[in-house]
């Protein structure tokens, strides 16, 4: 059984065209790319058929095109003002305790996991609440004097 061949847009857009303007005929074209008639006959109905369509306005697309683009307006502008907001928050320079403080009064109504990163906080760092033991401490200052030296 032989395989189905698929022809691109194009070269069907090209080979009706060189009918239509007489550069070749429908026979020659059948004969050199080895189709059927009614293949070529198709292609060429097909593009006469839509050819009204290239000096459409763009009012007349179709119903599932508008919504689309509709859609993406409605998506693209929580995103668009989502980066405004996060880029002005970078500018603020807010500290980890203020981030920190923030991530726990939203806490109970969105996932801490999406805090965090909304605000740029690890999550390692929000659930350190700088309550370091003895020996961390002392470890701590350990390191400043060493390196006061």
């Amino acid at each position: 059984m032989t395989r189905r061949r698929t022809f691109t847009a194009q070269f069907k857009a090209q080979a009706v065209l060189d009918v239509l303007s007489g550069q070749k005929s429908a026979a020659d074209i059948c004969r050199d790319h080895q189709l059927k008639p009614q293949v070529v006959s198709g292609w060429k109905t097909d593009f006469v058929n839509h050819a009204a369509q290239v000096f459409a306005p763009a009012e007349t697309r179709s119903q599932e095109q508008q919504r689309i683009a509709e859609l993406e307006r409605l998506v693209g502008r929580p995103a668009l003002e989502l980066e405004i907001l996060k880029k002005s928050y970078r500018q603020l320079e807010v500290s980890v305790e203020t981030k920190r403080a923030l991530v726990q009064q939203l806490a109970a109504e969105y996932p801490t996991v999406l805090l965090c990163a909304t605000v740029e906080l690890p999550r390692s760092t929000y659930y350190d609440q700088g309550q370091a033991g003895e020996a961390e401490t002392t470890l701590k200052a350990r390191r400043k004097t060493l390196a006061g030296r």
